[in-house]
């Protein structure tokens, strides 16, 4: 049995995603509009979590798992290892031994590549939605909204314990041989993984409630106008301080339901766009994601300094966005005629070949066709 083709919407969804990544991370955008960096920070990493639950398989094997978590830890210490001679370049004073440690550790605060802490995070996310699946699976039951409230209450107790451990952090101070909680959080952001693994659980259950429905089948351009607004002014309102890699989760509880509101929100703007060229380009952004996370931040600042004096500070600002995501994205491109790279780059496919006891899905969605 072949694997099933990958939905238009989803690599969509992706693009849209890396392309927030990409905004939120500009030193420039921050200095024009804070209030617009808060707003995309605020969904922007509980959005990438969500997508992976929209393609992750309820009760997956041990198999499935290994697959899944090896695509995140693979590329993580594959990129991190080609970057050594860069790191060095702008970290003169860098050791070897310092660099090794970090990116054992393996969060935000101790690798030089930053954005790419997301990956052994999203690993550890994973392992913790395995292990509750076969814990749900012992008390959910069998009728259908029974297993919804299961779920819902999974979710529930992930941002409860998510909230503990934000409060945890600052008590453990130097408890640990090498750096220290407050600074360095939890090795490969365990106690972030708390929140992912909340946001899985609720994209995985999006694909169950919504996957076969007409609202993933036709255009929801209403509905991602209404929403977006609705984000909008939560965040206007409200003013979310949610950054996670830093940790900051504010105001608790309600910048939940502001994350929530916003993935909805590009959902709805994902399976609006069909045919043509936006979708074409948000597609090839949203399967470059990795190298753009891990180039981007790099490049929009270099390019914004050298742009910025010859164009002004606006221009500069929309170039160096423009060059963030296409150079990474173009490079993408040319990495997957060279199999031997690109396998350590996106290993998925030959992991789930490798390893899975069936393909890794979510179970039918809608095709949206993109001739």
């Amino acid at each position: 049995m072949s694997p099933a083709p990958r939905l238009a919407w989803i690599d969509a969804l992706k693009g849209i995603g890396i392309t927030l990544v990409a905004c939120g991370h500009h030193p420039a955008l921050w200095a024009y509009s804070e209030a617009s960096a808060r707003a995309i920070f605020s969904v922007s990493m509980p959005l990438f979590f969500f997508i992976t639950g929209l393609t992750l398989q309820h009760g997956m094997s041990g198999k499935a798992l290994a697959a899944r978590a090896l695509s995140c830890v693979i590329p993580f210490f594959f990129i991190s290892l080609i970057s050594v001679p860069m790191i060095f370049r702008l970290q003169p004073d860098a050791t070897l031994a310092d660099i090794a440690m970090g990116v054992l550790y393996g969060t935000g605060h101790t690798i030089a590549t930053v954005p790419l802490w997301f990956l052994p995070c999203l690993a550890v996310a994973l392992v913790l939605v395995f292990m509750l699946d076969k814990i749900g699976g012992l008390v959910a039951g069998k009728t259908k909204p029974q297993a919804v409230i299961t779920q819902l209450f999974l979710f529930a107790l992930l941002q409860l314990a998510w909230q503990l451990a934000l409060t945890t952090d600052y008590q453990l101070v130097r408890q640990i041989g090498w750096g220290d909680l407050l600074s360095s959080g939890a090795p490969w952001s365990a106690e972030v993984a708390l929140s992912g693994a909340s946001y899985i659980i609720i994209g995985r259950l999006f694909v169950q409630q919504l996957g076969q429905t007409q609202w993933l089948a036709a255009p929801q351009w209403r509905a991602a106008l209404a929403i977006g607004a609705i984000f909008l002014a939560l965040n206007f309102l409200l003013r979310p301080e949610v950054d996670l890699n830093w940790r900051y989760d504010r105001p608790v509880g309600l910048s939940t339901v502001i994350a929530l509101t916003g993935i909805l929100a590009m959902v709805a703007t994902a399976v609006s766009i069909r045919n043509g060229q936006a979708l074409s380009v948000l597609r090839w952004l949203g399967t470059s994601t990795i190298l753009i996370l891990w180039q981007h931040s790099l490049l929009e600042k270099t390019s914004f300094k050298l742009l910025a004096p010859q164009v002004g500070d606006f221009a500069a600002l929309l170039l160096s966005l423009l060059l963030a995501l296409s150079i990474p994205a173009t490079l993408a491109t040319v990495l997957k005629r060279f199999p031997l790279v690109y396998n350590f780059i996106a290993p998925n496919p030959w992991l789930k070949k490798l390893l899975a006891d069936k393909p890794v899905g979510a179970g039918k969605l809608p095709q949206v066709h993109t001739e």
